[in-house]
């Protein structure tokens, strides 16, 4: 197969690998959870950097996953023009500021412990 045609069938192949990443993503949040969990009781310095090193990983795999998304919507918004194509263009904008800001704020540890 060749044109239009092949080139969605090949778009939806490689969603289907990003579906599974967030699952992935979504079974290792809970395990982060859980270890911060046991850091709120422990306040085990090493629990922190676990869960927090963790989220750091999550959060560049996802920020990956939106500039792919981001890409995406500009390849077809380029192509054609219309409401629909630019209105997913500005969603996956926001979803990549937002994850952006995310990273940004776990990388320099925004919600750091408090010294005891």
């Amino acid at each position: 197969m060749t044109g239009p045609l092949s080139e969605q069938l090949s778009e939806i192949g490689r969603e289907d690998i990003i579906w599974a990443t967030y699952i992935f993503v979504a079974i290792f949040a809970i395990i982060s959870n859980q270890i911060e969990k046991d850091y709120v009781y422990t306040h085990d310095q090493k629990k922190y950097r676990e869960f927090h090193n963790l989220n750091i990983i999550l959060l560049t795999i996802s920020f990956l996953v939106y500039i792919y998304f981001f890409v995406n919507a500009s390849n077809k918004f380029s192509k054609s023009r219309d409401k629909k194509n630019y209105m997913t263009v500005v969603a996956t904008t926001l979803f990549l500021v937002g994850g952006g800001i995310l990273l940004y704020l776990e990388w320099i540890g925004y919600d750091e412990p408090d010294i005891l």
